[in-house]
């Protein structure tokens, strides 16, 4: 460890929440390491596949770079995180990558490894890290899953996108059911606004991600947050049960 790196560890302050950030290049996460590099309450790592060069005005000593569509690049990464930094607070499992649009493309143009890809990166990986730090001697009091809408419901594009992401949701709430030391939140993006087209912005999704990390949002052990219109959310609940009901049958058990 560098010294710089060292003198880091050394000198956090013991109200300031430590937070590994996974996938901190990529759209989403270079916009909430940017935001966690600029509080003052939170100490970020990073870790960036190393793909591409979108990583760049992350602070050096903080960053790991992993490609987590390679197995082995899972191998005791978070004994490693934690010999390196010290205890961690938050995870937030944002790393994720995607299939092409449409059935057509998917069934045709998909090969199987970039299936394989996308369930390694945004369901394995992710599902790897929890499981590694919670058996560390200070687990992290909370886990953020950064999902999708479609996680919940399916959508028609991006299926293998959805399904990992999906998996991950399950395995959240699952994992919340019994191991109340540590909470579980999922935040369920949807679309990102840009110049072309309306979405949720990126300022009130990392809004959402800090009001998560100081405490201020709701204390339940496992938590979905959707970014909808009022009307648009009871609209999307009612929805999705209604369709679960009209596309569902039992074969009750006498």
């Amino acid at each position: 460890m560098s010294d710089l790196a060292m003198s880091k560890k050394i000198e956090v302050k013991s109200d300031v929440k430590k937070v590994f950030l996974t996938g901190a290049g990529g759209l989403i996460g270079s916009h909430f390491a940017e935001i966690l590099q600029e509080s003052e309450s939170i100490d970020p790592v990073f870790l960036v596949s190393g793909l591409t060069n979108s990583g760049e005005k992350l602070s050096s000593e903080a960053v790991i770079t992993k490609n987590l569509a390679k197995e082995s690049s899972l191998d005791g990464l978070a004994d490693e995180i934690y010999r390196r930094y010290g205890d961690i607070d938050v995870l937030v499992n944002n790393a994720a990558i995607t299939t092409q649009n449409g059935i057509q493309t998917f069934a045709n143009d998909t090969s199987d490894k970039r299936i394989q890809d996308v369930f390694q990166v945004n369901s394995i990986a992710a599902l790897s890290l929890i499981r590694q730090f919670l058996v560390l001697p200070k687990p992290p009091s909370l886990v953020i899953n950064i999902l999708s809408r479609g996680a919940v419901a399916g959508g028609k594009r991006h299926v293998a996108y959805y399904a990992s992401k999906a998996a991950l949701l399950n395995a959240s709430w699952s994992l919340a059911m019994e191991y109340s030391q540590t909470r579980f939140v999922c935040l369920m993006v949807s679309q990102i606004a840009r110049k072309d087209h309306r979405g949720v912005s990126l300022d009130l999704i990392g809004k959402a991600l800090i009001d998560q990390i100081d405490g201020t949002s709701n204390r339940k052990n496992f938590e979905t947050v959707f970014f909808l219109k009022p009307i648009e959310y009871w609209r999307y609940l009612i929805g999705y049960c209604f369709n679960l009901f009209r596309n569902s049958r039992n074969y009750g058990i006498k």
